[in-house]
């Protein structure tokens, strides 16, 4: 007993058929036996992995990977007696400590009900052991959970629910030191070999997982720490990715900050450039100004002096036309112009009043003519007003008014008569809507019932039609099925799908089923062909080349590089033979130890040189030993082209000691030595191989060899191709047979008559349903239409009777159009009366009028005769003055027209003077006022020139003009010029705006802009929109200052830049530590670990070798896939840090960078710790590969799915089941106190016996703990030192299953029950 943890008991408790069993272990050896169906495998599934994986999906506890029996079955299937089962499976283990042994039991508490597929498990792990200090069956019944508990309290703990935990616990107790991804791994591996017939699958990928599986893993410890410096830097990857998105943010800011600074700047330059235009434009202005006023008022003089002597003159022609007027003749002459005067007034005047007399005249003519008209009209009127009256007062007599026609109430009560004519009108239409209802439904009911009896008599012969086919179809398919050869059909079942309308369903599902079978029957014959065929032509390859090949030869060592052909030389069988009196048993022994120890493939230079080209083993000798020696067995047989002397062959067989007392422990042994019963020794080195013939040594024997192998390759042949031949026609056979599967699965008889039939019949129920339910319907509505008709006859007589109005639409109509025609004859009669009155006012206004006009006209005739008399009169005084003044009046009257017209254009002229002198005086003042404006506007530009170009100065000392661009502000005494220097530069160089837009548009962007960005910024600075004047400029507000904008994002991208670098230090400093330090220096050494455990795993399969030869080793390299990175990276990595170039580091860490950037892009979604476990992951840059040796074959071969498909049973096994039984070894190495289970059912099918014993050896060498089960073998070999054997033997299907106990141990296989009565001595040979 070792210092770990050893399997000693396992138990079964009212689980499955097991009552109460208990498998005892043998130096930690159980082996379970007996037939199928004794339960040996239900037992490996209760128990392991199941105890260590606590894992309760079918597919996990079966050995096969099925999931058709779950555990659930395993309590209430088999061996279930009631409706509620409890069952307990438990393992023991023990290890020896400095003073006592330690027990651990870990188990299972199971419990399942008829009354759902739950199982309520409870696991547990003791101190303690079943039976001795702990009773899981108090009283023959299971204990409680709680009762369990108790049980355990201050020794173990129980896990109800809690599956991870009892994983845990479990692995920190039996398997201390392991990590959960190991130990998972190591469950996974137990599971892969606990499937039965493991050998006959092969995938090389799954198999190279499995065994990189077994290799030291990389420190979690170490790629944490590296984790978290990659965490880190995500960190800072995060702020940096903060930074740039306040950049972005920033950088939008001052986009639009930008844009509305250069267009408040551009709109304050134009400003400025155009208020100094203004102001050039004014002072223009204002000296233009006073010149024309100068020359205003110059000309104003002129004229007041020309109007000055204009006047004086005027003045003296008025004083000479005041003499003329004075004088005696044109004082007397002046009564003569008056007397003219009125002369000729008194005519015009006279003329006057007889036009208007006659004028007056003729108006009352025409006015006294229009007034007789009228008065005939107004008679003719009056008459029609009169018979209109007797027209309405004869209608409204038909309808009893004729009192009311002329009244105002007559409208009021013919809209009453009206209404109510409408109103019955209304009840006689509803009255013949209801009939005219009744009618159709009356009609519906009766053309329903027909169709009602159609539906009947449909319905009656569609189910007639539709049992007639049933029964047909009935007999057509037993029939059918009676007639199928291959299918297999239960009748009763059949008919039942054939009921239940899953006829092709069922049909289908037993083609299915039958053509598994078949198919799995021809499979495995195609495969049994396939392999024998394989078989054939691996022999007939065997067979070509040995025909080919002049000499048979040695297999060719792994390590030999090169070709046979090497240069002058031999090997040293091609160059010996055996001496004629050496006996055939000590030709094959010595043949044997030369070649188990590499002599007899050894190398021999002519010259001796001691050095191989490439790798391979040279025979040099150094000098001859004393006693006997090889050349008294050996001679040179030299062939007739050799180089080679003899004497150079006796040398060295002259140096090896034929050594016929291997066993001398004298120590005066020489040190390179073979015997003839096949032992050998070279230096430390010993050994002993046993052949039964020698092959290789002299020429006979191997022409012999070749003899006998090309023989037996024939009969082997032979049988090959006959195997293959005969399972060829029985894979023709089951092809017919499958083909006659589909063919009767086909040729089911069809249900489309019988469908169509059932369908029919169901349309027709459907159909008779349907018109019953109208039927139904149709009498409802004549019933509802019946009380319609009534209910509307009752409203239309009381309605009548109400308004006293007849019932009848004739009737009805007769009043309505008498109602009507009277509203018309009484407004015609209405119109006509005011017709009338209207003619009578009119005439009697006219013939007024017309009297007026005639008294008028009389009136102006007689004015008309005064003033005819009035103008002669003064006709005739004129006359008579004319006569007696004469001529000197003339004289006078023509001296002073003369002056009147001097007068007249004397004062034209001082006329037009004044008005010449008032415009230029109007002038003078306007251009005055002018002047006083134009000096205002003056001022007002210079003012508004200094505001605007203040304005302009306030901007650019603001940080907006920063953030437009501009850098290089104003100086705070910049001039006039100056100012209006930057403005026009400014005008000039910044960006043009947008059509269309405008300062107040640009702000609202800036808020908006201002807005968005206030959230992205928050952890930054404050964003503030500061008034100046009428413009706002935006401001970050940060701790302790005031930016603007641009200088704002000068600040975070140096931010951003300097973490940008940090983050790149960071990384490299990451690179540095994984590359350089001790992540590296630990990488490299596990893969140096992992390298040296292939070394010792393939140690310790050198140990075994096949009956046929066949050796199994494994070999670890690069994937062959990897790139030429990955090769260079390993390399480098497995390489001194020190001895690296700058180049080597550098490209060692492109590489890492790559997979690790890599790795975080495809698996971004988990933690650093498990990107970074992937890329340090070193298995996956390898594979594990398995190789084969055969004596048969040169060298070793890779183990790929075409090669090991034509492999033995037995060959199969051996090659896959060696490696896995190393690298399940290599699992446990790292954790020396674990327990080393392996678990094998159906151990080594297709093994022979020879390779059981060795393979038992390595599983001895590799200090496993053994579960097996057979159903034929006992472990009873040599090499197995001791073994617990259970038999396992089981009755019905019910019934317990039982055990009887056997152990192996010293050769002997003893009854335990029966000891020592019963002991059964048996040779290893079993």
């Amino acid at each position: 007993m070792t210092g770990r943890w050893q399997p000693t008991r396992a138990g079964l408790l009212n689980v499955w058929r097991y009552v109460d069993e208990i498998l005892s272990f043998a130096d930690g050896r159980l082996l379970l036996r007996g037939p199928n169906g004794s339960g040996k495998s239900k037992a490996l599934e209760l128990l392991l992995p199941f105890l260590l994986d606590a894992n309760l999906r079918a597919s996990r506890l079966s050995t096969f990977g099925s999931g058709d029996r779950t555990m659930h079955w395993n309590l209430m299937g088999q061996g279930a007696t009631g409706s509620t089962r409890v069952g307990y499976v438990w393992l023991e283990v023990r290890r020896e400590g400095r003073e006592v042994e330690e027990h651990v039991t870990v188990g299972a508490r199971l419990q399942a009900s008829k009354s759902d597929t739950s199982v309520r498990v409870a696991y547990f792990v003791a101190h303690a052991r079943v039976g001795h200090d702990l009773d899981l069956q108090p009283d023959r019944e299971p204990l409680t959970v709680a009762h369990l508990k108790a049980a355990l309290v201050g020794r173990g703990t129980v896990f109800e629910g809690d599956a991870g935990g009892y994983r845990d616990d479990v692995r920190a107790t039996l398997f201390p030191g392991m990590e959960r991804d190991r130990y998972d791994a190591l469950v996974q591996a137990l599971l892969q070999l606990r499937r039965p017939k493991l050998s006959e699958r092969l995938d090389p990928e799954n198999l190279s997982t499995f065994l990189s599986s077994a290799l030291p893993p990389v420190d979690a410890t170490r790629i944490e720490e590296l984790a978290e410096g990659f965490e880190r830097l995500d960190q800072r990857r995060a702020e940096l990715a903060e930074l740039a998105e306040e950049v972005r943010a920033i950088s939008g800011l001052l986009d639009t900050a930008r844009t509305y600074g250069a267009m408040l700047l551009r709109e304050r330059a134009r400003a400025v450039t155009s208020a100094a235009t203004e102001v050039d434009s004014t002072s223009r202005a204002l000296r233009d100004g006073a010149v024309e006023l100068q020359t205003a008022e110059e000309n104003e003089v002129a004229l007041g002096e020309r109007r000055d002597r204009e006047q004086t003159l005027l003045g003296e022609l008025h004083a000479r036309r005041e003499a003329l007027e004075d004088s005696d003749a044109y004082r007397e002459g002046r009564d003569l112009v008056d007397l003219r005067k009125k002369a000729e007034q008194s005519a015009k005047i006279a003329r006057r009043s007889q036009e208007d007399a006659a004028d007056a005249q003729q108006q009352a003519n025409r006015l006294t003519d229009r007034a007789t008209v009228a008065q005939r009209t107004s008679i003719e009127l009056q008459h029609d007003a009169e018979n209109a009256h007797a027209e309405a007062v004869r209608r409204a007599e038909a309808l009893g008014v004729p009192h009311l026609v002329g009244s105002p109430d007559l409208g009021a009560h013919l809209d009453v008569v009206a209404r109510h004519v409408a109103e019955m009108d209304a009840l006689v239409g509803k009255y013949e809507q209801a009939v005219a209802d009744r009618d159709r439904c009356e009609a519906d009911l009766t053309g329903a019932k027909e169709l009602r009896a159609e539906a009947r008599t449909q319905l009656d012969d569609a189910r007639a039609l539709a049992a007639e086919e049933e029964e047909g179809h009935v007999e057509a398919v037993v029939a059918w099925s009676r007639n199928c050869a291959e299918l297999r059909l239960d009748e009763p079942a059949l008919l039942a799908a054939l009921d239940d309308g899953e006829l092709r369903s069922h049909v289908q599902g037993a083609r299915y089923e039958t053509r598994l079978v078949r198919g799995r029957e021809r499979e495995e014959e195609a495969r049994l062909r396939d392999a024998a065929a394989a078989d054939a032509r691996r022999l007939e390859t065997e067979r070509d080349e040995l025909v080919a090949r002049p000499q048979v030869a040695p297999d060719q060592p792994p390590y030999r590089s090169g070709h046979e052909q090497r240069g002058p030389g031999a090997r040293l069988w091609q160059v010996v033979d055996f001496h004629d009196d050496v006996a055939e048993d000590d030709r094959a022994g010595l043949e044997a130890a030369l070649e188990a120890s590499g002599l007899l493939d050894a190398w021999l230079d002519p010259d001796g040189s001691l050095w191989p080209v490439g790798h391979d083993t040279v025979l040099a000798p150094i000098r001859s030993v004393d006693g006997p020696r090889l050349s008294q067995a050996l001679r040179p047989d030299l062939p007739a082209d050799s180089v080679m002397t003899a004497a150079a062959v006796v040398a060295v067989l002259e140096a090896v000691a034929l050594n016929h007392r291997p066993d001398d422990a004298s120590g005066s042994a020489p040190s390179s030595w073979v015997s003839p019963d096949g032992r050998w020794g070279l230096g430390v080195a010993h050994g002993a191989w046993a052949k039964s013939a020698a092959q290789y040594i002299g020429g006979a024997a191997r022409e012999r060899h070749r003899a006998e192998r090309l023989a037996l390759l024939a009969g082997e042949i032979a049988d090959c191709e006959q195997t293959a031949r005969a399972h060829a026609a029985a894979v023709r056979r089951l092809e017919d047979r499958l083909a006659q599967v589909d063919a009767e699965a086909s040729q089911v008889p069809s249900s489309e008559a019988l469908d169509v039939a059932r369908q029919e019949a169901e349309s027709a129920s459907v159909r008779l349903a349907e018109r019953e339910r109208a039927e139904r319907k149709a009498a409802d509505a004549v019933t509802a239409a019946r009380h319609a008709v009534d209910q509307a006859h009752t409203v239309l007589v009381t309605g009548a009777q109400e308004r006293r109005l007849p019932t009848t639409r004739g009737e009805l109509k007769t009043i309505s159009e008498g109602v009507a025609e009277l509203r018309e004859l009484d407004r015609e009669r209405d119109q006509a009366a005011k017709a009338a009155e209207a003619a009578g006012l009119v005439a009697t206004e006219q013939v007024e009028e017309a009297e007026r006009a005639s008294m008028d006209a009389g009136a102006r005739r007689d004015r008309a005769t005064e003033d005819a008399r009035e103008a002669d009169q003064d006709e005739t005084r004129l006359r008579m003055l004319e006569e007696r003044l004469g001529g000197a009046y003339t004289e006078t009257v023509a001296e002073l027209k003369k002056l009147a017209d001097q007068i007249t254009d004397a004062r034209g002229t001082v006329e037009a003077l004044n008005r010449s002198l008032n415009e230029v005086g109007r002038k003078v003042a306007r251009l005055g006022q002018a002047q006083v404006a134009s000096e205002e506007a003056h001022q007002r530009a210079l003012r508004h020139r200094s505001d605007v170009s203040d304005a302009l100065v306030r901007l650019l000392r603001t940080t907006l003009a920063a953030d437009a661009g501009v850098t290089e502000p104003l100086a705070r005494d910049a001039g006039v010029t100056a100012v209006l220097d930057e403005a026009r530069r400014l005008d000039r160089t910044l960006p043009a705006t947008r059509p269309n837009d405008s300062a107040q548009h640009g702000q609202n962007r800036l808020m908006q802009r201002v807005h968005e960005s206030r959230e992205k910024l928050v952890r930054r600075a404050q964003i503030h929109l500061e008034p100046d004047d009428d413009v706002v400029v935006p401001v970050a507000v940060l701790p302790g200052r005031r930016l603007g904008i641009a200088d704002l994002l000068n600040l975070v991208v140096a931010e951003e830049a300097q973490a940008g670098t940090e983050i790149t230090e960071g990384e490299h400093a990451l690179f540095e530590k994984a590359l350089t330090g001790d992540t590296r220096r630990h990488l490299s050494e596990t893969i140096r670990d992992a390298d040296a455990l292939v070394h010792r795993m393939n140690d310790r399969l050198k140990t075994v070798r096949t009956a046929s030869g066949v050796q199994v080793r494994l070999r670890w390299d690069v994937r062959d896939e990897a790139s030429v990175g990955l090769r260079e990276a390993r390399a480098l990595l497995l390489r001194n840090p020190a001895m690296l170039t700058e180049e080597e580091n550098d490209a060692l860490h492109t590489f890492f960078r790559q997979r690790i950037d890599d790795a975080h892009v495809q698996d971004s979604g988990r933690s650093w710790a498990e990107q970074l476990a992937t890329v340090f992951d070193y298995t996956q840059w390898h594979r594990f590969q398995v190789q084969l040796a055969r004596p048969d074959t040169d060298g070793w071969r890779t183990l790929t799915k075409k090669t090991h498909s034509v492999l033995s049973g037995g060959e199969k096994a051996i090659a896959l089941h060696l490696p896995l039984f190393a690298a399940l070894a290599a699992h446990y190495e790292a954790t020396p106190a674990a327990p080393r289970l392996i678990l094998l059912d159906e151990v080594f099918v297709g093994i022979d016996e020879m390779n059981r014993g060795q393979i038992f050896a390595l599983l001895r060498d590799l200090d496993l703990d053994l579960v097996l089960t057979s159903d034929h073998e006992w472990a009873c070999y040599p090499e197995v030192p001791e073994i617990a054997i259970h038999a396992l033997a089981a009755g019905a299907d019910d019934d317990a299953v039982t055990t009887t106990r056997f152990i192996w141990r010293s050769g002997r296989l003893m009854q335990e029950d029966d000891l020592p009565d019963g002991i059964l001595t048996l040779e290893a040979t079993l």
